[in-house]
């Protein structure tokens, strides 16, 4: 039972950051017009 609440706890974190950093590289993207890839 432990371990399932840990997994959930996990899961949610790593959602939590998956989040945080779309809305870093969208707000890149909105002020440079780029993000990731190739360095020109």
């Amino acid at each position: 039972m432990i371990r399932q609440i840990l997994g959930s706890v996990s899961q949610f974190e790593k959602a939590m950051l998956v989040a945080k950093l779309k809305g870093a590289r969208d707000r890149k993207k909105a002020v440079t017009g780029k993000c990731g890839g190739r360095k020109s």
